[in-house]
């Protein structure tokens, strides 16, 4: 049975579209119904089948709001956490990405979720029960509404999920991350900025566990050395194949990425060079 049989078999399906049962042994009254509906929506949403497109929004809505936030207008405790970062040196955690859009993508996934539940139950009547193609409709619909604050409150939520982050993981800030608006050092332009210092990465359609899969599966001759370390062997062994051929160590890889993208120049670009040829690298 795939993904959308599993689905199916919750509904008595005609071949059309989702039908409700209305026989007695699955629905004695309107409020058995009223009962049971948020359940089947959050089960409709929460099935394997609709994860990549909630993944793929979910990083669409992110890398929007990365590329679109005035910073100056986020709340004073969150400016003070995202200074306190910068000043530890940790905006990045340990899986390489950044701390903020971390919390960010956290915050945005249960918005999502809360909104579109929402949406479909009320949208959601006994004659005419909401279907997977109501649930498409409203996924596709989420980027506009989450990515517009008359919408969401997105500071309020984003400032809490970063507050738990801090208590979470032992961190701790000092007066002076409150006294100032939230910027950084950049080395290699020797000026202060004030956007983020990095861009999301964009996954182009592209299954992110299937992206970590290839990566480990990638193999190299026996001599083969990284083009950007210029060594075999690494403290992150994991190698990577491009779009364009190239492999390099994964860690290599993710730092030239990050180097290019603080460059101011590039931060609203997606895509960076391959280290080689210069073709795009996603």
């Amino acid at each position: 049975m795939d993904s959308m049989d599993t689905i199916r078999a919750l509904y008595d399906y005609d071949g059309t579209g989702f039908q409700r049962s209305t026989s007695s042994d699955s629905i004695d009254s309107m409020d058995n119904w009223l009962t049971t509906h948020s359940t089947r929506i959050s089960t409709m949403y929460d099935h394997t089948a609709f994860v990549h497109i909630i993944n793929y929004q979910i990083t669409m809505i992110v890398e929007e709001i990365q590329k679109t936030t005035d910073l100056s207008k986020l709340s004073r405790d969150l400016k003070a956490i995202m200074n306190s970062w910068v000043r530890t040196r940790t905006w990045y955690n340990q899986d390489k990405m950044s701390k903020f859009e971390h919390c960010l993508r956290n915050v945005v996934t249960k918005e999502m979720r809360r909104q579109t539940i929402e949406r479909l139950e009320q949208q959601d009547m006994p004659s005419f029960p909401v279907n997977e193609d109501d649930l498409c409709y409203e996924l596709e619909q989420a980027f506009s509404r989450l990515t517009s604050s008359e919408f969401w409150d997105m500071d309020a939520d984003l400032t809490a999920e970063a507050k738990s982050w801090v208590t979470n993981h032992g961190e701790s800030l000092i007066e002076s991350d409150f006294d100032r608006p939230f910027s950084w050092f950049s080395s290699r332009t020797m000026s202060t900025q004030y956007q983020l210092p990095h861009m999301s990465k964009h996954t182009n359609n592209i299954d992110v566990v299937l992206l970590k899969v290839l990566a480990i599966d990638v193999k190299h001759e026996s001599g083969w050395a990284c083009s950007i370390c210029l060594k075999n062997n690494s403290e992150n062994p994991v190698c990577v194949k491009t779009e364009c051929g190239h492999i390099y160590h994964h860690k290599c890889l993710a730092d030239c990425k990050r180097a290019f993208l603080e460059q101011k120049e590039n931060s609203c670009k997606t895509c960076v060079p391959c280290p080689l040829c210069r073709a795009p690298v996603s």
